[in-house]
């Protein structure tokens, strides 16, 4: 293990709390000690932070940020449950701190608790946010909690705030020593000091990049209350440690009672993430971590020119994997036009949706924002009213818009026609062939007949998505045509196929050699189509070639989608053929997301207010693109699976259970085999909860969705997209 020797700095007692820095530098751990991991002789949940959810079970919404700076989560129905793991037995003091929901009239809240099927006795919450003590009888391994409350809601609500609420929840905690004999719990302490109380042996770690002229700030104590005096002789021992071990460490002892600060330049550190951990060596304490940074350089890039406004065709690849494209270095000859078209035009090479599903990922096309922003991610939501769309701006703007979608997914039931002037439903329209040809002709008369203003057209083509049945000669061109003679269009078979494969039993080779057949064939189809509509359009015309997601063929023992984060399924393709830049290949790291102001930057359109993305107009003009950068994406559920993406490095993290699987893209591309680096995957975690503390945050600002409500044509068309098992869906609020 090679030890890194850090340059120290001491500026020691004589440095005041905010006086020792450089003015320059900025703090960054104040903002992720919420997300941190803390660990104590005892049990920790904070109820609203993203880390809790795999213990979450029914009854709960989002979680929503104190003004405090703490996480908190209503409790929205009746009944709510949790679990947890406790390294001990017997009775134990725990804590539940909450506050319950109140309105003019209502009645007193009261919770009562159910452990381990133990019924205790109720608990009358009083307003306000306060700590209950609650004796529970635990067991070694996993414990569960029901809490069952008076009412939940109000008889009378506005209709921005759909759930019915009862209590929220900040913490729940089970210190094995009583806190009447320490100086309080961990975290927040009670006189709005903006540290961390760390108990005796606990410790909190962050995980993060430190640039050069990193420096670490130590406040440890207060003046006032006595019990948040540090003792004289206490300790607190900073550590960083790389993937190799232990880079830095230093014990910092405390020379009088009161409050102390430190300071320390950090040198000579790995350039790959780091863990920095605090820890309280021998008594109670109150910290105030602090590592203070350079701001990021900001950087000029390039725009285009304002004024003008040309024609875009969005063409869309439906379930599309970048990975079987000639271009991204797909075997045969599956995609000849695409191949073309990506000679003539920008490439990007690692591009993710930030949904492995159809009507989030288009959502999430059509706003410029994540699905937790826009909300639409099931089958029993309907995109907001008040949600600005891509179509919408451009259409303030003097483009004539249209939508030719493919797929009953991208239909007014879901509100994904939000801001369309033309909406053409094609699988609805008379002489309808269940291919993308119909999708094609009606763009074809559509753009005959147009009127003379720029316009901007979306085509969604249904191919290379189920059903696998793409028409003859597609149907027998790649792999043998024995099976399945006239493709896979039941849903039967797919959900046979799977459930053998999770059963232990994958296809044979023959058969997976004919549903890949049938999928290339597809996707053969697809790139033919793309052909007829360039033939139709002005050498002028914006084109961009993109999918919603990916399509997984037994790579990882699924055939499909909407569950799996594998590259298979979130890698797609993007090209963006645009009169006046050059072609050339795009190795930064981007998102679907970043689509919607990359086309209104070459619109000539100023940024609409609530865009996530980023233009990639200066990736197009040949610059680097701003980063570091991560992708994050998700899948269909309730309680998703999500992944952080970076250039390298993938986590995938499932919010049901917490399991993860961290791979190095660099040395395994078809991700075989999980890397066990705890730097790593923590580094990774941490900025996937970042991020979603923030989506939360945002979500927490706006109303829910409305509901979308099927008709039972509309579910047998998505039943035949095989949808059936996901319908409906409701995501807890």
């Amino acid at each position: 293990m090679r030890l890194f020797i850090a340059a120290i700095l001491t500026l020691g007692v004589a440095c005041a709390p905010r006086g020792c820095s450089e003015p320059d530098l900025q703090e960054v751990l104040r903002d992720r000690i919420p997300v941190a991991e803390k660990s104590y002789d005892g049990v920790l949940l904070e109820l609203g932070a993203p880390q809790a959810l795999p213990f979450l079970g029914e009854g709960w919404s989002y979680g929503e940020p104190a003004p405090d700076g703490s996480l908190f989560r209503w409790a929205v129905t009746q009944r709510s449950t949790f679990r947890f793991e406790s390294e001990r037995d017997g009775t134990h003091l725990a804590y539940f701190e909450c506050e319950p929901f109140v309105y003019p009239g209502s009645p007193a809240q009261w919770l009562a608790v159910t452990a381990n099927g133990v019924e205790l006795d109720p608990l009358e919450l009083r307003p306000g946010r306060e700590r209950y003590p609650v004796p529970l009888p635990l067991v070694r391994g996993e414990n569960r909690i029901e809490i069952r409350f008076r009412y939940a809601g109000e008889p009378v609500r506005s209709s921005r705030e759909k759930r019915r609420l009862a209590a929220a929840f900040y913490r729940f905690e089970v210190p094995f020593e009583d806190w009447n004999a320490r100086a309080g719990p961990f975290g927040a302490p009670d006189n709005g000091d903006n540290g961390i109380l760390v108990p005796s042996g606990g410790r909190i770690s962050f995980f993060l990049e430190l640039p050069p002229r990193a420096r670490l700030r130590l406040g440890v104590g207060a003046g006032e209350p006595p019990q948040l005096r540090a003792p004289a002789g206490s300790a607190v021992t900073v550590t960083i440690a790389g993937e190799e071990g232990e880079v830095w460490k230093e014990t910092f002892a405390v020379s009088r009672i009161g409050a102390e600060t430190w300071e320390r330049e950090l040198s000579a550190l790995p350039e790959s993430p780091v863990e920095v951990t605090f820890r309280a060596d021998d008594h109670d304490l109150l910290l105030r971590p602090e590592i203070l940074v350079p701001p990021a350089e900001e950087k000029h890039l390039a725009s285009h020119p304002s004024g003008s406004r040309p024609n875009i065709v969005v063409l869309v690849l439906d379930g599309a994997s970048a990975k079987h494209m000639g271009l991204y270095g797909g075997k045969g000859d599956t995609t000849p036009v695409l191949d073309a078209l990506g000679r003539e035009s920008v490439v990007f090479d690692a591009v993710v949706t930030q949904a492995v599903y159809t009507i989030a990922s288009i959502g999430s096309l059509l706003t410029g924002q994540y699905p937790e922003r826009h909300q639409s991610v099931s089958f029993a939501d309907r995109l907001r009213e008040d949600v600005v769309t891509l179509p919408s701006i451009l259409s303030r703007a003097g483009y004539r818009t249209a939508a030719f979608p493919g797929n009953a997914v991208v239909s007014k039931t879901f509100g994904l026609d939000r801001g369309y002037q033309e909406f053409f439903p094609v699988w609805e329209r008379e002489g309808y062939t269940g291919h993308g040809d119909s999708v094609v002709s009606a763009f074809e008369g559509w753009l005959a007949g147009r009127p003379q203003e720029p316009f901007y057209a979306y085509v969604h083509l249904r191919e290379p998505h189920f059903p696998y049945n793409p028409p003859p000669p597609f149907d027998a061109r790649y792999g043998p045509d024995g099976l399945f003679p006239g493709g896979i269009d039941d849903t039967a078979v797919v959900d046979d196929l799977n459930r053998k494969a999770a059963a232990g039993k994958p296809p044979s080779e023959e058969v997976l050699a004919r549903v890949r057949g049938l999928y290339l064939g597809n996707l053969a189809y697809a790139d033919s189509l793309v052909g007829k509509v360039l033939g139709k359009l002005d050498p002028s015309t914006i084109v961009v070639v993109t999918a919603d997601h990916g399509e997984a063929l037994f790579e990882h023992g699924y055939l499909g989608h909407n569950t799996q984060l594998y590259e298979e399924s979130i890698r797609i393709p993007l090209l963006i053929r645009a009169p006046g830049f050059a072609p050339r290949r795009v190795r930064d790291l981007v998102e679907l997301i970043d689509l919607t102001p990359t086309l209104l930057d070459l619109a000539g359109v100023a940024d609409a207010m609530g865009l996530q993305g980023r233009s990639l107009v200066p990736a197009l003009a040949g610059e680097s693109l701003e980063g570091p950068k991560l992708a994050f994406s998700r899948t269909l559920w309730a309680k998703p699976r999500y992944s952080a993406r970076g250039d390298r490095f993938k986590l995938i993290w499932d919010s049901r259970t917490g399991a993860s699987e961290l791979y190095d893209l660099e040395n395994d591309p078809e991700e075989r085999t999980t890397v066990v680096s705890r730097v790593r995957e923590g580094y990774l975690k941490e900025e996937l909860f970042l991020w979603y503390r923030e989506q939360e945050r945002l979500k927490a600002k706006e109303p829910s969705p409305d509901d979308a409500v099927l008709s039972e044509e509309e579910r047998r068309g998505l039943e035949s997209l095989n949808y059936l098992e996901h319908l409906p869906e409701k995501e807890p609020r």
